[in-house]
């Protein structure tokens, strides 16, 4: 929560030895801006806008959204100036007693960029100084982003979710929240949040009254975006899951049957326990478990008619089988070796790439808010290749001599070369281990068959090499199809914990508490408010009781009109488009102000520009600074003609007359122009 202190500008002309501009202090409360109409209220407000970074809900982002008289050329005493140089500088003050003086250039003599702001915080005991960027890539979670720090010092704490890329994702973000408190005069008043940016997110002003006013309907919507996330990351799981072990036992000839490579939502850990794997032969897809089968009893019936004589060329295979397992020993000590020596590589280029990741921050909060290196002495490695320097080189270090931009587009390419090479080794040790696991049943077939020549050898049995051969063949085929059923029940088991959690997430998504009886009494308070204040403004478009503010659609939190449909279905309509256009505007006061009332996470003011749109009568104008001088722990300003006639069916009145009956201690006035004669921009230092 914030309050706005003072507001000023400075503004140097080409031609002029002294300084133009403006400085006004606003108090708690009440404050009232008056002048003639033009006479630029509506500039200082947008300096307000433009030094808390929330130009964008003027209707842009660049400093040409601002009166010409503060970046362009401006007349005084019927001279025409033209604007060399200019700034703007807002102090606001949190609910901690921390003072913050923001100062923001409008136009720079060396054209400098204006996403740079400087920001003075103070206490009683300190002074400190930051430099922060706006408007650019990072300014809402980088250290010397300018939204994270307002974020921090307004204490507005913004909900975030984990993406199912297992990153941060904002729900909200400040310049949403603030436009419950900055209403400008052009467009301002043609509906509830109308200048709000949605940046992309759906439902964005339902989102901003759910937020403000703590409903757990917010929550339960974000942990929904979150359950969603964690059903596409279990949905990748499944798919590497799937992918590692098909490419195993595809070495074997063998297939995956009754599973699927994408994640279907009806499949069950029961549909899982009947999925089994097939032998491709050349004929026909062979279950495994028959095949296994049909090996053990061939296998049976082999050893039982081994009784020819020992083949003379045993001495010989002997040979074969040791000199072919000292291959296969050395190929597979070769490729662990390789694996290994990947997987030490992938360490090293991940933190090389965490350096760079976290060495592109720094630059890029460098070149955005123009920071310099002051002290060359104390930067002990290149920020490129991470090479230490010596004191000698450090001493050589000039400011000159470093180009940040032609830097930082080389760490990018390094980063985007660490992050392919990861890509691609994290398949490439996957299929080092499916290839190390087939070197190791090679080994182990032929350990066993020399394990049989050699007891032939010596155990004087009279079996044929052939007999043994295929003997050790089909024990070999059957151990190799054992291990591939055992790493199918690993398989299976982790598949099984994958569809577990996805059932869960299910589960939880069902009993999200959407319509809480929490946010439903929070609401009804809400609409109460909402709608004395509609009276109390003079509102008569509909009757009290047709007006809603309902969670679900069309309302979405904001005020309908009920209407009753003889033999139909009641019709639901927005409350701008059942209500005289006096009428919405004072609907837009009265929702302004019940969210600034019912909010303990408001950002603690309102700023009305012009609230007296369409011939509104003086008797709600008056009851409505009436109401905002009365509220407490808010601060209200509020920018209002002072010698243009409002005509109604009373007739014309003006800001004499609109404050006649508020106590003067109640509010305070700034008239911009005492003297009706000039705008808000003259000389303030001669």
């Amino acid at each position: 929560m914030i309050k706005i202190n003072k507001i000023s500008s400075f503004i140097h002309a080409t031609d002029y030895a002294g300084v133009f501009g403006f400085e006004h202090k606003f108090t708690s409360g009440l404050n009232v801006i008056c002048g003639d109409n033009s006479s630029g209220k509506s500039t200082i407000l947008s300096c307000i806008y433009y030094c808390l970074g929330m130009e964008q809900l003027l209707g842009g982002n660049r400093v040409n959204i601002l009166d010409k008289c503060l970046w362009n050329s401006f007349q005084y005493s019927g001279r025409e100036y033209s604007v060399a140089h200019s700034k703007a500088v807002l102090e606001i003050e949190n609910s901690q007693g921390y003072i913050a003086k923001i100062e923001r250039v409008i136009k720079d003599r060396l054209n400098s960029s204006t996403k740079s702001l400087k920001v003075t915080i103070s206490n009683e005991k300190e002074v400190e100084e930051k430099t922060l960027f706006v408007h650019s890539n990072g300014d809402h979670h980088h250290e010397d982003g300018f939204y994270n720090w307002l974020k921090h010092f307004s204490e507005i704490n913004i909900p975030e979710i984990i993406n199912s890329d297992n990153k941060i994702e904002k729900t909200l973000y400040l310049q949403n929240i603030f436009s419950s408190s900055l209403i400008e005069q052009t467009k301002g008043w043609s509906d509830f949040f109308a200048q709000m940016p949605v940046f992309g997110i759906k439902n964005s002003r339902r989102k901003v009254v759910e937020f403000l006013l703590k409903l757990e309907s917010l929550e339960n919507d974000l942990r929904k975006d979150e359950l969603i996330n964690k059903a596409n990351r279990y949905k990748e799981d499944w798919k590497a899951l799937y992918k590692l072990y098909t490419d195993f036992i595809s070495l074997y000839n063998l297939e995956l049957n009754g599973i699927q490579s994408e994640f279907k939502a009806n499949i069950t850990k029961s549909a899982i326990n009947k999925s089994d794997i097939l032998l491709n032969t050349d004929a026909d897809l062979v279950p495994i478990d028959a095949k296994l089968n049909a090996l053990k009893k061939e296998l049976v019936i082999l050893k039982a008619a081994n009784a020819e004589v020992l083949n003379s060329k045993l001495n010989e295979e002997q040979a074969n089988s040791i000199n072919e397992l000292k291959t296969l020993t050395r190929q597979s000590q070769k490729l662990k070796k390789q694996k290994v020596s990947e997987e030490y590589k992938c360490l090293d280029y991940k933190k090389s790439q965490l350096k760079i990741e976290n060495e592109i921050a720094r630059i890029e909060g460098v070149i955005k808010i123009g920071n310099k290196v002051n002290d060359f002495s104390k930067v002990s490695q290149c920020p490129v290749c991470d090479t230490s320097l010596k004191l000698e080189q450090r001493k050589n270090l000039n400011e000159e001599r470093i180009d940040y931009k032609t830097s930082i587009v080389f760490l990018r390419s390094q980063r985007d070369l660490y992050s392919c090479y990861l890509k691609n080794s994290k398949v490439l040790i996957g299929k080092f281990e499916n290839a190390s696991y087939y070197y190791d049943e090679k080994i182990s077939e032929q350990r066993q068959l020399l394990a049989e020549v050699h007891k032939d050898l010596y155990s004087g049995l009279n079996i044929s090499r052939a007999s043994l051969a295929k003997e050790i063949s089909i024990q070999n085929e059957i151990s190799l199809y054992e291990r591939c059923l055992q790493r199918f029940e690993e398989f299976k088991c982790k598949a099984k914990f994958i569809v577990g959690e996805m059932e869960y997430i299910r589960e939880l998504h069902k009993d999200l508490n959407l319509s809480s009886d929490r946010d439903n009494a929070e609401i009804s308070k809400f609409l109460k408010n909402y709608k004395a204040l509609l009276n109390n403004f003079e509102y008569s478009s509909n009757k009290n009781e047709t007006i809603i503010i309902e969670k679900e659609a069309p309302s979405n939190l904001l005020p309908c009109i009920r209407m009753k449909v003889y033999g139909g279905k009641d019709d639901i309509q927005p409350i701008r488009l059942s209500s005289s256009a006096s009428d919405f505007i004072r609907s837009e006061w009265a929702f302004y102000l019940s969210l600034a009332t019912f909010s303990s996470i408001h950002p603690g003011f309102i700023i009305f520009d012009e609230p007296g749109q369409h011939a509104m009568k003086k008797t709600s104008i008056k009851k409505l600074l009436n109401h905002s001088s009365k509220l407490i722990e808010r601060q209200v300003i509020v920018a209002i003609s002072k010698d243009i006639k409002i005509t109604d069916k009373q007739g014309s009145y003006n800001i004499e007359e609109i404050l006649s009956d508020l106590d003067t201690s109640k509010y305070t006035l700034l008239d911009i122009d005492p003297e009706n004669n000039h705008k808000c921009v003259r000389p303030i230092i001669s």
